[in-house]
């Protein structure tokens, strides 16, 4: 031990060893977004490294630019554009709301999410925008789109969520 601390060079040598561990230590290496933070919208889910830019109207999934489809002004993932291909697609449901009045629009979002949720329907809001200079307001109409062979059955199903809503 007397030969360790009478050298002057090694003792200089094991500080910087420590010092740099220590240094590697607090510094934070990339790491992969957590789970939850995928889930939070913020990376494509699956490219986990990428920030996403934008979520599926089907699914809500958050993706990247390579991951999504365009149709008209919404986006879709891969695997819900061959749907939206495949399916002829009505309109079940329309609302106007303001942001005064917008009960309408978050009861539909959130049937939306519930029928994709529990019965894996798939279905899309589109929102098209109005201006109203002479109230000062904006307008939004909602349309509410499903595949026509579910028509019937979310035709009631969206009766009986409005009501329990």
């Amino acid at each position: 031990m007397d030969n360790i601390l009478n050298n002057p060079p090694l003792i200089f040598f094991l500080f910087s060893v420590i010092a740099l561990g220590l240094i590697l230590l607090s510094y934070k290496l990339p790491t992969s977004p957590k789970p939850e933070q995928i889930l939070k919208k913020k990376f494509c889910i699956n490219h986990t490294q990428t920030r996403s830019t934008s979520s599926c109207h089907i699914c809500s999934n958050p993706f990247c630019p390579d991951c999504l489809r365009e149709f008209s002004t919404l986006s879709f993932c891969f695997e819900h554009f061959r749907l939206l291909e495949k399916y002829r697609w009505i309109p079940l449901l329309s609302f106007e709301i303001t942001s005064e009045q917008n009960e309408n629009g978050l009861i539909l979002q959130n049937f939306k999410e519930m029928i994709w949720r529990k019965e894996n329907i798939p279905s899309y809001i589109v929102v098209e925008y109005c201006i109203n200079f002479e109230q000062d307001l904006i307008e939004s109409h909602l349309s509410y789109f499903t595949r026509e062979q579910d028509q019937d059955f979310l035709t009631k199903k969206f009766k009986a969520f409005k009501n329990r809503s």
